[in-house]
């Protein structure tokens, strides 16, 4: 099992999801994302993403430049 969390800047929780065990960390960034978009539409503020190094496949991170006004921070592996 894992847990999905978004936080807003004081911290409180925006929305949880608990995925399945079997669910790659690196899939539910793209059903996390879509879900949060569908749930506060353009709220006229850019998110800032944060993510750990389980996530950042050139996949994900592909998916993360191609939206405008998203910020994102990840680990860099040697």
């Amino acid at each position: 099992m894992a847990l999905g969390l978004v936080t807003d800047t004081m911290g409180f929780i925006r929305y949880s999801h608990i995925y399945e065990g079997n669910i790659r960390d690196s899939k539910t960034l793209k059903k996390t994302i879509k879900d949060m978009e569908e749930r506060y539409p353009s709220e006229g503020h850019c998110p800032v993403i944060v993510i750990d190094a389980g996530i950042a496949t050139e996949e994900n991170l592909r998916m993360l430049r191609s939206k405008r006004g998203t910020m994102y921070v990840y680990p860099l592996r040697r």
